[in-house]
Order: structure tokens, then sequence, then C-alpha cells
């Protein structure tokens, strides 16, 4: 560096550093922008008299002190969640629709809904897809957290749920692969279905089907219900703490669950599996 100012030669191996640093071309847009406006601010704080350049400086000092620790949380769920982050899930529902299998996955079909209060009576936001698997896993953390809520420390999940991801079973000295999926015939049932590979992408139909053997009664998600995505019990204030209410509205086992893994489902999806009942 030559003078008071950083060098041209300066900045361009700063930019080579961030360049190294970035893990992907996004990253690099951003880092580039951030190493931009730095540079841009030593140029300009050179230029100012030492008090206004300490005054400067300190200004800078106190908002990195904090402002990133009041909106931290805010901007880590933006960046990692998306533009449609919901943060708070207390007024929103979900409607599971039915069970498909679309581009040779099965899924779930379902609808969001803004204004829980209707019982999924108005328009919904949108109406997605998210794999069976991820659906039900989802699922399943919510009715164990009404079990908790009710005090029912016996509730075990279904023994089915352990084929939510692809499963090695082995029967009568036979192995094949099961995982959960969409029952055969109908688009309102669950089943644990046979596959011929370990990534439980090719269906074994030897046997007229691909549904197994294996009891999925307890499995079943309740289609065409509508589901609140916040679920509220009666309690004692002095025995929560001050996180309770907000932990509650933000962790929503069911919604938030989906809406991380969902895919927009368009009119063809929306359309697969309506005369299947």
């Amino acid at each position: 560096t030559v003078g008071p100012y950083p060098s041209r030669k300066t900045e361009r191996n700063i930019t080579r550093v961030a360049s190294v640093l970035a893990q992907n071309e996004n990253d690099f847009v951003k880092v580039f922008i951030a190493v931009s406006q730095l540079i841009g601010i030593v140029r300009k704080v050179v230029e100012l008299k030492m008090i206004d350049r300490i005054l400067f400086l300190a200004l800078i000092a106190f908002c990195g002190l904090t402002l990133p620790s009041v909106r931290a949380e805010d901007y880590q769920a933006a960046n990692y969640q998306g533009d449609d982050y919901i943060k708070y899930w207390t007024e929103y529902a979900i409607l599971p629709k039915r069970c498909i299998v679309h581009n040779d996955v099965d899924v779930i079909v379902y609808s969001v809904f803004e204004q829980g209060y209707k019982q999924c009576a108005d328009d919904p936001m949108g109406t997605y897809i998210t794999p069976v698997g991820t659906f039900l896993n989802a699922y399943l953390n919510e009715v164990a957290q009404k079990n908790e809520d009710a005090g029912n420390d016996d509730y075990e999940a279904p023994y089915a749920s352990f084929y939510t991801d692809c499963t090695l079973v082995e029967k009568n000295g036979n192995q094949y692969y099961v995982k959960v999926g969409c029952t055969d015939g109908t688009s309102q049932s669950i089943s644990v279905n046979i596959y011929k590979d370990n990534q439980c992408e090719t269906r074994d139909t030897s046997y007229e089907s691909d549904d197994s053997n294996i009891d999925a009664s307890e499995l079943q998600l309740p289609f065409k219900q509508c589901q609140q995505c916040v679920n509220w019990v009666d309690r004692n204030d002095d025995n929560v703490d001050d996180q309770y209410y907000e932990n509650r509205e933000m962790n929503a086992p069911l919604c938030s669950g989906v809406w991380a893994y969902k895919e927009t489902c368009d009119r063809k999806c929306q359309k697969n599996g309506i005369g299947t009942q």
C-alpha cells in the first residue's frame, strides 16, 4: 500500500482471497460486494480529520456490536431457509390432501393456509409436495409432542416408522429393501413398499404389487383433515420459562418440518390422484 489508500494491487489480492473463501458463485458475489464496501469505507475514513475519523470508527464498532446481536437469528433464518421462511406458525394451518407418485417419487400433496382459524376453508397460500418419508417424520414429531403435552410418557412411535428411509429387510432367507410410500389403488393411505435397490428407486412388483405385508395401520396421515400448525395446551405460567410460548410458535413440528422440504405442486401435479380415493 502506498499513501493513505489501499493500492489497486492490494484490492486485487483481497478480492482473490475472497474468491478462495467463497464456496460457490453466489457466495463470491456476496463476499465481493462486502469487500468492495469495506474498501470504500476505508477510502472515506482516511479522508476525514482525526477526530471525525475516531467518531466514525466508533460508530461502526457500535453498530457491529449491537445490530447483529439483535437480528442475528432473523438473518440466519432468511439466509439458510430462503425468502419464504416463516418464523411464527401460530396463525397457519395445513391440509394433507393425498398420496401420489410424482416423477417416480411417492409424495404427499398438501396445502398451507395463512388463516388457520378458518379451518382451511379459505384459499391456500399454496399447494405443495414433500416426500412421504419426510412428511411422516414431521407428522410423527407432532404426534410425539402432543403425547408429551398430555403427559403420556409411554408413547412410542409405530413400528413401521422405522421405514421412513430406505431399509434392508431379510425374511425367510430373502433380502429386499422397503420404504414408506403410497398404497396401491388409493391416494388416501400409506404402506411400506418393496424395492429392488438400496436407494429405493426401482419398485419390486414381483407379487403383483409393491406393497409389503408390514403393518402400517398406525402410520396413517389425517388426509383431508385441517391441522393447526401450533397446538396449545393449558399451562400454569409459573411452571414454564419465558421462552416457552415463543418456542412453541416457532417450532411447529409438522408445518415447519415439511415446509423446509416443499416443492410447488403445479396444475398437472394437483390433478394427479384426484380420481383415486
